[in-house]
């Protein structure tokens, strides 16, 4: 696997960490699930 792949899968996990926890600071909880089902789904088909 290619470095840079992982790299940029770590880049996008730590900007959806990010936007969830200001999402969830500002009340709203729904959004920051849904970014984080998301991150899920790109993380899991990166891989393939």
């Amino acid at each position: 696997m290619d470095i840079d792949l992982l790299f940029k899968i770590a880049g996008i996990g730590i900007i959806i960490a990010v936007l969830h926890q200001i999402l969830t600071k500002a009340g709203r909880e729904d959004q920051a699930m849904m970014t984080s089902l998301a991150r899920n789904d790109y993380c899991s088909y990166s891989y393939h």
